[in-house]
């Protein structure tokens, strides 16, 4: 484990020196921010930017990690002979076919649809008559702390309300994790994004009334 610390460390050192778009050099190979950014698009279904901005960094080196393991692994691998190796030709044909398929479908069809020209007056008259299809409900990110009592809730709010900005979210998901009877509690009474009418109308009316970075009470 040490010695792979250190090999991560030499990696991190050199590639810090590297042009602005190569995050690291491993073994004479450059891995760019691109190939990062495209892995995270990838796992995410193109939905990264909707990740928490506290986690996007985490998300970033993680991947990175990843991606420096796998060009450490692959030489390993060419200095044993695998790539000449039996099973490894057989898996690569089998690779080779399945990917000339699809690679022919995905660029007919982008032939196809390159094809197809639509005027910007045929665009506009189908959003003036479609209007509702483009409509998207907002939508917010919350936490909540699940007590049984309203006095437990007043201490808990009296903890709270002299603290904001991250001071506030960490004290927050701490008092949620040790408090909180609800099943968010362990990952500190998060309820993700939830659109307007996903929730009970009462809870629903609370949060979107409220302002960002606020705390509230509400009694069930």
């Amino acid at each position: 484990m040490k010695l792979a610390t250190k090999i991560l460390s030499t990696i991190l050192v050199t590639g810090a020196i590297a042009s602005a778009n190569t995050l690291v050099t491993v073994n004479g190979k450059a891995i760019t921010q691109q190939e990062v950014d495209t892995e995270l698009m990838n796992a995410t279904q193109g939905r990264f930017n909707q990740v928490p901005a506290e986690k996007q960094a985490e998300f970033r080196q993680q991947v990175l990690q990843q991606l420096i393991g796998k060009e450490l692994i692959y030489d390993d691998a060419k200095k044993t002979g695998i790539l000449k190796s039996k099973e490894y030709k057989e898996e690569y044909k089998k690779l080779e076919e399945r990917m000339k398929k699809e690679l022919a479908v995905q660029v007919w069809q982008k032939k196809v649809v390159d094809s197809i020209k639509v005027s910007e007056k045929k665009l506009k008259d189908y959003y003036n008559k479609n209007k509702e299809e483009f409509n998207e409900k907002a939508a917010v990110h919350a936490r909540h702390i699940l007590v049984k009592e309203e006095a437990e809730a007043k201490k808990i709010i009296n903890e709270l309300k002299h603290l904001s900005g991250q001071k506030l979210k960490e004290k927050f998901q701490e008092l949620a994790k040790s408090k909180s009877t609800g099943s968010s509690g362990p990952k500190g009474g998060d309820l993700g994004f939830f659109a307007q009418g996903q929730m009970v109308p009462s809870f629903n009316d609370k949060v979107f009334s409220m302002k960002v970075g606020s705390i509230t009470t509400r009694a069930c």
